[in-house]
């Protein structure tokens, strides 16, 4: 395989396996305001070939301070048309499926990967409901002010509506969206991408990378473990210190400490407070070692 000129300069960090899985799969991304734009302009200069891209909406006058696309020429013009033919000059060869309407009123469609880019919450919880319908990962993105989040998520995992669980407004709601803090987050959610094509294990995965860069943070929880246990009529409770990191780190090390687990399923949830992230951690873990039986809680603070 010949590496096209456009796409030498990705080579650092990717080899001609990865350049051709990113060219034959399908990538459905909704939402193309400012983080979305952002994102299928970076996914197609990475090497993404086949797109379907969803938005209802058009461009107006408040969004020239930070879509990448709006400019004063386009106002009111659909931003899947735009962005569409716009996408088209960056690469002609692209495969594009475009929908001018909710995700919710969309029957057909499919894909590879999903990824959510828009700033409302019962669209945010209706893709993670697509995403196990479609038995396909959801690339999760929001932001606001000087905050973002990011984080894949498993079809099977609850962490989108846990988080948003009795929420009425995201980060942009309260917060608006400045001209840098879109570009930052959707190219942290590209460099997630990239690294899924990739197969590391230390994708985001399950859990939500918070971004505060009027803090210059990228939050990671310290994790508290706290045993119950119970051996025959004695109960005791002790605490152990796990180092932050991914939750496959954090499983790891469990089990390296503990190499007699035979089971364990795992829920996790996070909320805000006062613009703040506050972590939740919950595993129900069941430990046979003769006649002990242990029930393990993780509770992590931010």
């Amino acid at each position: 395989m010949n590496i096209p000129k456009r796409y030498q300069m990705n080579m650092g960090i990717l080899n001609k396996q990865d350049l051709n899985r990113l060219q034959t799969i399908e990538v459905v991304v909704v939402g193309l305001g400012g983080l979305g734009g952002n994102v299928v302009n970076q996914l197609v200069r990475l090497g993404v070939k086949r797109l379907t891209l969803v938005d209802f909406d058009v461009f107006s006058e408040s969004n020239l301070n930070r879509q990448l696309f709006s400019n004063t020429s386009n106002i009111g013009q659909s931003k899947v048309d735009v962005i569409s033919q716009e996408l088209k000059k960056i690469n002609p060869d692209l495969y594009l499926k475009i929908f001018r309407k909710r995700v919710q009123d969309i029957t057909d469609i499919s894909g590879d990967y999903l990824i959510d880019c828009v700033d409302n919450i019962e669209t945010k919880i209706y893709l993670a409901k697509l995403s196990k319908q479609l038995g396909i990962p959801l690339l999760h993105g929001s932001c606001g002010g000087w905050l973002g989040q990011v984080g894949w998520i498993s079809p099977t995992c609850t962490l989108i509506e846990d988080l948003y669980a009795g929420e009425e407004k995201g980060l942009e709601d309260d917060m608006l969206n400045p001209p840098f803090t879109p570009s930052v987050v959707a190219s942290v959610m590209v460099s997630e991408f990239a690294k899924m094509i990739k197969n590391r294990l230390d994708v985001i995965m399950d859990q939500i990378l918070f971004i505060d860069l009027y803090e210059n943070t990228l939050v990671r929880s310290v994790v508290k473990v706290t045993f119950y246990s119970l051996l025959r009529s004695n109960y005791h409770i002790k605490e152990e210190m796990v180092e932050s990191g991914s939750i496959h780190d954090i499983i790891s090390q469990i089990i390296k400490k503990h190499p007699k687990i035979n089971q364990l399923s795992f829920r996790y949830s996070v909320v805000f407070y006062q613009g703040k992230p506050i972590h939740y951690y919950g595993f129900n873990t069941l430990i046979e070692d003769g006649e002990e039986i242990v029930f393990t809680q993780f509770v992590g603070g931010g």
